[in-house]
């Protein structure tokens, strides 16, 4: 009896192991070997059009990111990202749940059919998105991303369309940059000019060798909207391919080879407006020492700077009696500055992007003698227009980090560009005004230059002037400069009246 029993026992732990062991075989662990970044190539063992293609990138962390082109309404079509999601997995299935780059909640459960190193297949149990379960029964396959060519796309690309029967095979330039913006050229034949289509909304995804880049097709013959395509490319050193799979079932397919610059254009119009220099070589100019560009559409240009009369006077002046040309990426700027001197420049633009416009001298007179200048000069386009925002009584005084001022100061920016300043007067025990200022101000978008006698208490006689970077926001107004001694900060609110004064 006992020996019946024992066997027994026996079979049932057999069972049970091999009940176990069956258990695990059957429910892989997919948590090492999905990490990674996976490329949509095939729906149900068809090439998927190129357009078409999606990417998912699985992280270690249980955070994952969709990548695919989305409608957001009509005329507008792009690529768009989104890693507000997170995954688990359970058997054979891996469960996402998150919100989509539309910011529609999404609720996914795919069944991993096949996974490796190189590829993984998967069919959808559920799709759910804004509470509307989605109808999907296709197999989709996946490829994993075992390269980047981030580095190797960065660069200035040469090329055409080379697609057979092409209607154009025009050459053109794309400039990809580090930051995941690009900049596209194209020669237009009209104006016999290089344009830099400068409303591109150019931003480009790059997952190992599938290229997705947005754009906006605005041609002559067509309401402007916003677009994307995708691609898939070959770098190969100073050579690069794309193809891709469009809608007719034909391959387009583009060529191109690296340069060092991209191609001259006309900057006429790209130049317009107020320009504060803030670096030279580089490095940031004392606010102080900057100086302004405004270019106008009557080509007329007016320089603005500061100037050193004597050893005791310092002054900031205006110029508008100079006109320039532009020729392809050269600004040519002739007339008479504010002290009465003959100046001819010639400035060769190396870049303009983002507002900031970078240039050198390649030619520079003073009263017909010539000036050697080889620094690389960098300016900032104004924006915000604090010209109207700055008039009224301001009261307020330095915040730098360490300095303690007892009393505040007043200004009162009057609208004819004259302004008066209050200050506390330790030997009367009052607010005086400053009668002897001669307190001009000038505002270039968020630049402010004051002229005025200096100092305060008057005993060295001579003018002066400052620089300030300044932002309003309402009522409240700080100054912020680099000086010798380092950055300054001035803090101010606005009030309705100016100190009494006695």
């Amino acid at each position: 009896m006992k020996r019946n029993v024992l066997l027994i026992l026996l079979f049932l732990l057999f069972f049970s192991c091999c009940k176990k062991n069956n258990e695990l075989e059957s429910e892989p662990n997919f948590s090492d070997i999905i990490v990674g970044t996976w490329v949509n190539i095939q729906i149900d063992g068809q090439q998927v059009l190129t357009n078409e293609s999606f990417v998912m990138q699985l992280k270690p962390s249980k955070v994952q990111m969709f990548s695919q082109g989305v409608t957001i309404q009509e005329n507008d079509h792009q690529w768009m990202e989104s890693d507000q999601y997170t995954y688990s997995i359970k058997n054979k299935n891996i469960i996402i749940d998150g919100k989509n780059a539309l910011d529609q909640s999404t609720h996914l459960e795919m069944e991993v059919v096949s996974v490796d190193q190189q590829m993984m297949t998967y069919k959808v149990k559920q799709l759910v998105v804004n509470q509307i379960i989605i109808p999907d029964n296709h197999l989709y396959t996946m490829q994993r991303v075992d390269k980047s060519l981030n580095s190797d796309l960065i660069g200035i690309w040469y090329g055409r369309d080379e697609t057979s029967g092409s209607a154009d095979t025009s050459y053109k330039y794309w400039e990809f940059l580090s930051n995941g913006n690009y900049n596209y050229y194209y020669f237009d034949e009209d104006i016999q000019l290089w344009i830099c289509k400068e409303d591109n909304n150019g931003h480009y995804f790059l997952y190992g060798n599938l290229l997705a880049a947005n754009f906006t097709n605005n041609l002559p013959t067509q309401e402007a909207c916003f677009m994307y395509e995708c691609w898939n490319i070959q770098i190969d050193g100073n050579s690069m391919d794309w193809s891709g799979l469009r809608e007719n079932g034909a391959t387009t397919l583009f060529s191109m080879e690296k340069v060092d610059t991209p191609p001259p254009t006309d900057y006429s119009k790209r130049i317009l407006g107020t320009w504060v220099n803030t670096k030279i070589d580089n490095q940031l100019v004392l606010t102080d020492n900057a100086f302004i560009f405004n270019f106008d559409e009557m080509m007329v240009d007016m320089i603005a700077k500061g100037y050193v009369l004597d050893e005791n006077n310092r002054l900031w002046q205006e110029s508008s009696n100079f006109i320039y040309a532009v020729s392809q990426n050269v600004i040519t700027i002739y007339g008479v500055d504010a002290v009465g001197q003959t100046c001819r420049m010639e400035l060769r633009i190396s870049d303009i992007h983002n507002d900031l416009m970078t240039y050198s001298v390649q030619k520079l007179e003073l009263n017909g003698e010539e000036i050697f200048d080889d620094k690389i000069y960098t300016l900032q386009r104004s924006q915000k227009d604090c010209q109207f925002d700055i008039v009224g009584i301001w009261k307020g005084g330095e915040t730098t980090e360490g300095k303690a001022q007892e009393h505040d100061y007043y200004w009162e920016f009057l609208s004819n560009g004259e302004y008066l300043f209050y200050y506390f007067d330790e030997s009367v025990g009052h607010y005086v005004l400053k009668e002897d200022n001669n307190g001009v101000y000038y505002v270039y978008g968020d630049f402010l230059v004051m002229n005025m006698n200096d100092p305060i208490d008057g005993s060295i006689e001579g003018s002066n002037y400052e620089g300030w970077n300044i932002q309003i926001d309402g009522n409240s107004m700080i100054w912020e400069c680099l000086r010798v001694q380092g950055t300054m900060e001035y803090s101010m609110e606005k009030v309705p009246s100016p100190p009494i004064t006695r």
